[in-house]
């Protein structure tokens, strides 16, 4: 059995590898990582194990591009909004899954084959939230870290910890002063009545 599913894997890869559209971005590239959320809605008939292969599909094509899975959520079956037709067929209710991933901008158009190909497939949709920066170009920030520059300088120039700063109000209108006056305010108003 692990012979054939073998064979089974590598014919997979040969057909992608020939097909135009089956093209692996190396995560070399260094293009921008971009958060993506798929919702997949899947016909309520199909069972578990092919639920479980639409996933397993579209996470390879997410890791074979060089890209990050974040999150896998499976909503269940759910009542429509309205019908879903499709050639001979209506639909009420579908499994409803979403996918959120990191991956390059040109993964998009693999994604959308598979998803366009695959008949178990009501509808889709795919959702760009926001280009991610990579990690090295965010400035460390935590004091406690030992292992920073400005960290060892500071522990080397004082001993003593520094007194906490007295926190800025985030609001003026509550300042102390304007709570002095109101106060003020309230019992001139309190004696007169």
């Amino acid at each position: 059995r692990s012979g054939n599913a073998s064979e089974q894997e590598s014919r997979a890869r040969e057909s992608r590898a020939r097909h135009p559209l089956h093209t692996s971005v190396p995560a070399s590239t260094g293009s921008t990582m971009v958060l993506y959320e798929l919702m997949v809605i899947v016909k309520s008939a199909t069972p578990r194990a092919q639920l479980a292969d639409i996933l397993r599909r579209a996470g390879t094509r997410v890791l074979d591009a060089g890209g990050v899975i974040t999150d896998i959520t499976s909503f269940g079956t759910r009542p429509l909004a309205y019908e879903f037709k499709s050639p001979g067929e209506r639909h009420f209710e579908a499994h409803m899954m979403q996918i959120s991933f990191n991956s390059a901008p040109t993964l998009m158009e693999d994604m959308k084959h598979d998803m366009r190909t695959d008949e178990r497939i009501l509808r889709w949709i795919a959702v760009k939230k926001r280009a991610l920066r990579p990690l090295k170009d965010y400035k460390a920030r935590d004091p406690r870290n030992v292992n920073l520059p400005a960290a060892k300088a500071k522990t080397n120039d004082s001993a003593a910890p520094e007194p906490p700063k007295q926190p800025v109000p985030k609001y003026p209108l509550f300042s102390e002063e304007r709570k002095e006056r109101r106060n003020a305010r309230r019992k001139a108003a309190a004696k007169g009545d």
